[in-house]
């Protein structure tokens, strides 16, 4: 069982916990964990079907949360690429920063903004986009609609791949059929991880022709 370190309260997360578990220290929520825990495990998995990340210059992260997928971009793919993360918490921003220290992994830019406003207004090219954006288990509506879709697509580089992660009990398959037709018909190639640690689903979604960096 998780140790209970310390509690706070989000306006946007609601309860969120420092446990340790299994002798790691974790950000949960009362129904899933958020970093450092099963997740960052789900999202290794997506990120070891990536193709020549040593390559890799720019990556987006939509979603923060404490930041486990920075930790493991840096401590076990040895990645140097510029990390831009961009979470709409403040309070996660803050224990990203002093309960797991993620400013240690430079270079790094953490903004503070709404995924949907700044995808509206990005102008840069990424080599990675990870979407990992959700209230306790839940996607926000707004960011499974196909204009948030289309930016995303557009926003990659030549080669460049998206990893949208999707948990499985709360998401339609007709939800999750709309987000590969959209990816497809945003000239994308796009393949489904299904079943990542029995919760998950990754959508994989890659850029053969539409930009160049």
């Amino acid at each position: 069982m998780p140790m209970r370190v310390k509690n706070y309260h989000s306006a946007i997360n609601g309860l969120v916990e420092i446990n340790i578990t299994d002798g790691t220290k974790t950000l949960d929520t009362h129904s899933c964990n958020y970093s450092y825990g099963s997740l960052q495990k789900i999202l290794q998995k997506g990120l070891e079907e990536i193709e020549s990340i040593d390559s890799v210059k720019h990556i987006l992260i939509l979603g923060l949360g404490g930041g486990s997928v920075i930790q493991t971009i840096r401590e076990v793919f040895h990645s140097k690429a510029h990390i831009t993360a961009v979470e709409i918490d403040r309070l996660m921003i803050d224990i990203a920063q002093q309960e797991f220290g993620i400013d240690r992994y430079a270079p790094l830019t953490i903004i503070h903004d709404d995924a949907i406003v700044f995808m509206q207004h990005s102008k840069q090219l990424y080599n990675l986009i990870i979407v990992d954006v959700f209230v306790q288990e839940t996607i926000p509506e707004e960011c499974l609609s196909a204009d948030f879709l289309r930016r995303i697509a557009q926003s990659l580089t030549i080669g460049g791949t998206i990893i949208f992660n999707t948990m499985r009990d709360s998401i339609e398959k007709s939800t999750l059929d709309s987000l590969y037709d959209t990816f497809k018909n945003n000239g994308l190639s796009v393949r489904i991880i299904d079943r990542v640690d029995k919760t998950n689903t990754l959508i994989l979604a890659k850029n053969f022709n539409t930009h160049s960096e």
